[in-house]
């Protein structure tokens, strides 16, 4: 829809205060709400913006009153003109409202990118930018693989994420373990390498739980920063959330309310679990304050002033409360964080301001340090018995958690038994990977309270999954309800296997594949580049090497292995360091894996045919390999893999030795290179 002019002549005259050169300034501030470019702001580009100043976003009703003070037509939006009139209040030091203090914040935004009819494509909090970068330098204190440390004030850390070597630290120093860092090209020498660098640091980004969409290498490679923002700030979060639990911190248990059961406290955000840690230390200071949010009610820093004097009161005293003006006291508060280690974060300008994210940050960094939580004398610890999963429960709840957030669904999954009781989790993930229909929302109720409405939920949960022809037997919706986690396991699995294999299905030309398909896949591929032994099932015990998927690796890409760390696989080490090469590697290559390395040193059949359903999905697909989106609307998995040109093998050796297509073995059926990137243009992969 083409825009309208603005006529800055006719306006001047109603607002002769501005010149020509301020009204279109202010055209650039309008346009950087006005994200549709239809020439009005309404109430989803304004909940947008407050989302990007990292505040809490209001409501429909909220936005609306917001509007309604400046909107003159009851168009229940706010035109140009009408945003001029904010700008003339705001100039006249009137407040403006609400509205008007959300584009006085908005302004300070910094833009970047093209601009198209006028409009600023992209911006970022430059608060953001400055937290991160310190952030960064603080936790990569020492390694030498990094050029630090960054300059904050400037756009130093975008060129500092070019490589991808930082990323994938920063994603280890979150969670630990995540990328075998020897799988880094450090210093990469070709554009080749630095891609397959951000492809490791996408696909590690969504095996932990990132919600990644529209973020492909190139992105990271040219350090667009609202997008480099946008996924540090999902990986620190990551990290500073994973303690906020009761099973890494049962002390926790102090903080359900009365009459509140262990189930409805762990199926709380760790956003909320961390405001009662907020209030649990005001209400025990004898404080009269209560916190709900981590923006307004942040602002005069009593509340930082008074929780820090209680978690660690030998360093922190009541002094800053001494200081009335509020920015000279947020300068107290954080000089007494730097005597405990917790400045981070923040600026006193940021408490002032209310930034929420950067507020949540500082204080799940005072939580992670000080939680001061201590269980009374008379009181029982906490009995995790029935609640705690056994290890190998765990870890398939962590990968099919983090599988469907890839996806992604609209609701973030925190824990998949708690959070799926309603059963609007599983359908929203039904409604992903499952053909159109399959789904009727008119009969789902979205937030169920009683009961009976919740097994309404998870019996349509229980019919979609039987209509997929997944087994079901003696399951129930009751059982999802009564968080049955064997049953809830089983079923999510059937539903990350259906996910799978129609998307193999889909680009191998419409035939189904089952696991013996896989299995049969795997050795001939392996046998193609000379490796001898081959394995019976996903139960065969020589998995638990690692070594020949190595040989599957090689037959994708022959010169992303190196040789020098793949080990025997004999002892237990080795077989450690080869399962956590053998996925940095395939991530590298383009590959979504969500197994751990314990999945296939352990021989988990259901973890080892997702592994290699997602390398066979690679080989048919070929092409160079950018972890991006493979179809819109976005999807996860193996479809996150987007071929970026006809199927060629990925490298300039592997183009080579396969004679310029991919070498691998072909299955029964399997389609031509061409008739693939053609299933591959127009199918809706692995997701919807």
């Amino acid at each position: 829809m083409a825009r309208a002019d603005v006529d800055y002549v006719a306006l001047k005259k109603n607002y002769p205060r501005f010149t020509l050169a301020e009204l279109k300034k202010f055209k650039e501030d309008f346009d950087l709400f006005d994200a549709d470019q239809s020439d009005d702001i309404n109430v989803t580009e304004m909940q947008g913006i407050f989302k990007k100043l990292g505040e809490k976003v209001p409501t429909e009703a909220e936005c609306l009153s917001m509007i309604a003070t400046y909107d003159t037509n009851d168009s229940k939006t706010i035109s140009f003109v009408e945003f001029v009139g904010v700008m003339n209040d705001l100039a006249d030091g009137k407040s403006g409202g609400a509205f008007g203090d959300l584009v006085k914040k908005a302004q300070k935004l910094v833009k970047t990118g093209s601009a198209v009819d006028g409009r600023v494509v992209h911006s970022y909090a430059e608060e953001e930018r400055i937290a991160f970068a310190d952030y960064i330098n603080s936790v990569l204190t020492g390694d030498k693989d990094v050029p630090l440390p960054i300059n904050p004030d400037d756009e130093s850390l975008f060129k500092a994420m070019a490589d991808g070597v930082m990323l994938c630290k920063v994603i280890n120093s979150a969670v630990p373990g995540t990328i075998f860092e020897k799988a880094l090209n450090i210093k990469p020498k070709n554009q080749h390498k630095v891609t397959e660098n951000q492809n490791l640091a996408i696909n590690s980004c969504k095996s932990i739980g990132c919600q990644v969409v529209n973020i492909g290498s190139q992105d990271l490679i040219e350090g667009k920063p609202h997008l480099v923002l946008g996924l540090l700030w999902q990986v620190i979060k990551v990290g500073l959330m994973a303690n906020i639990s009761l099973r890494n911190c049962p002390e926790l248990i102090v903080l359900l309310h009365d009459g509140e059961s262990l189930t409805d406290f762990m199926r709380l955000p760790p956003e909320q679990i961390l405001l009662r840690w907020v209030n649990y230390h005001l209400k025990k200071a004898g404080s009269a304050r209560v916190c709900t949010n981590f923006s307004g009610d942040i602002k005069d820093s009593e509340i930082y002033t008074v929780l820090m004097n209680q978690i660690c009161p030998d360093k922190c005293s009541m002094n800053p409360m001494r200081e009335a003006d509020t920015r000279k006291r947020a300068e107290q508060v954080l000089i007494q964080a730097d005597r405990i280690g917790c400045r981070k974060f923040v600026t006193p300008k940021d408490i002032v301001a209310g930034n929420s994210k950067l507020n949540l940050a500082y204080t799940a960094t005072l939580f992670n340090k000080y939680p001061a939580l201590i269980l009374p004398a008379d009181r029982a610890p906490v009995d995790m018995a029935g609640l705690e999963e056994d290890a190998g429960d765990s870890r398939e709840e962590r990968v099919f958690r983090n599988w469907m957030n890839s996806l992604p669904i609209d609701t973030f999954v925190q824990n998949l038994f708690f959070d799926t009781t309603d059963g609007v989790i599983h359908l929203e993930t039904l409604e992903k990977i499952a053909p159109p229909g399959t789904v009727d929302w008119k009969t789902v109720s979205k937030l169920p309270k009683m009961v009976f409405k919740k097994v309404e939920n998870a019996n349509a949960v229980v019919l979609a999954c039987k209509q997929l022809k997944f087994s079901m037997t003696n399951i129930g919706g009751k059982d999802l309800v009564d968080m049955n986690k064997k049953l809830i396991l089983g079923m999510t699995w059937q539903m990350m296997r259906y996910n799978l294999l129609a998307f193999l299905k889909t680009i191998g030309g419409g035939r189904e594949i089952g696991e013996d398909d896989l299995v049969a896949w795997a050795n001939e591929t392996a046998r193609s580049v000379g490796h001898t032994a081959s394995i019976s099932s996903v139960r065969d015990g020589s998995i638990s090497s690692g070594v020949f998927f190595f040989h599957i690796l090689k037959a994708i890409e022959p010169d992303v292995i190196n040789w020098e760390i793949v080990t025997p696989g004999v002892t237990d080490e080795d077989k450690k360091t080869n399962a956590m090469y053998a996925i940095s590697v395939a991530r590298k290559i383009g590959c979504l894996v969500f197994l751990l390395w314990e999945d296939i040193v352990e021989v988990k059949p259901k973890m080892i045919t997702t592994f290699l359903a997602s390398l066979m999905g690679r080989m048919i697909l070929g092409g160079s390999i950018d972890a991006r989106k493979a179809a819109e609307p976005p999807s996860g998995g193996v479809a996150a893999m987007k071929v970026s040109s006809a199927p060629v093998a990925s490298s300039p050796k592997a183009a080579a030795a396969s004679g310029g297509s991919s070498s691998a073995a072909m299955l029964p059926g399997q389609p031509s290179p061409a008739s693939v990137a053609k299933a591959n243009q127009s199918a809706r992969p692995y997701g919807r």
